[in-house]
């Protein structure tokens, strides 16, 4: 897969860019995240809450959008101190794609945003094996119950979150309530 967004990094890459590429709605100019740049490297991402991978994903992904996005590229003074991604250029967007792809298998099951999640004890009780992802998952549901919070704060790959979701679901351990 091949991200429209990588023509924009080539050109960065190309002039040891250090800066941050800034990500705005192009209807409504709002800003959505801002990819860092240290010498042509990309070195973190930002979106609202999110830092790092996920964020760098979730803006590759924002720039594929129909709606279309406006890139703003803004030099300035980085601190190399705010490196979250140590990747090559090359080898990072080989991993953007295999996310993005997977994201977009995935994105067919993710559960309404305004859904209700909650855990039920007695089946965490009851000695069912639980995955990594899946007791990840079950913390973040421990402090918030929308599905759009629990994408938000946690810190897995949306695709996985997505995963753990539909498994716990299979395994009967998470129960939904819908809002109204």
């Amino acid at each position: 897969m091949r991200l429209s967004i990588f023509e924009d990094f080539d050109e960065q890459a190309l002039v040891c860019f250090t800066g941050k590429l800034n990500i705005l709605s192009l209807p409504t100019n709002q800003f959505l995240g801002e990819i860092i740049f240290y010498e042509g490297e990309i070195i973190n991402a930002k979106m609202g809450a999110v830092e790092g991978l996920k964020a760098l994903v979730n803006l590759c992904l924002e720039r594929e959008k129909e709606n279309g996005n406006k890139l703003v590229v803004e030099p300035e003074l980085i601190d190399s101190i705010v490196n979250k991604i140590n990747t090559p250029l090359g080898d990072l967007k080989r991993r953007l794609a295999e996310l993005c792809e997977r994201y977009i298998e995935t994105a067919k099951q993710r559960p309404p945003s305004r859904v209700k999640l909650v855990a039920r004890a007695e089946v965490i009780e009851s000695k069912i094996d639980i995955s990594p992802s899946e007791f990840s998952l079950l913390c973040t549901l421990s402090d918030y119950s929308l599905v759009d919070d629990v994408y938000q704060h946690n810190e897995m790959f949306d695709y996985e979150i997505t995963e753990a979701l539909v498994s716990l679901r299979q395994k009967e351990i998470l129960k939904v309530i819908k809002l109204t």
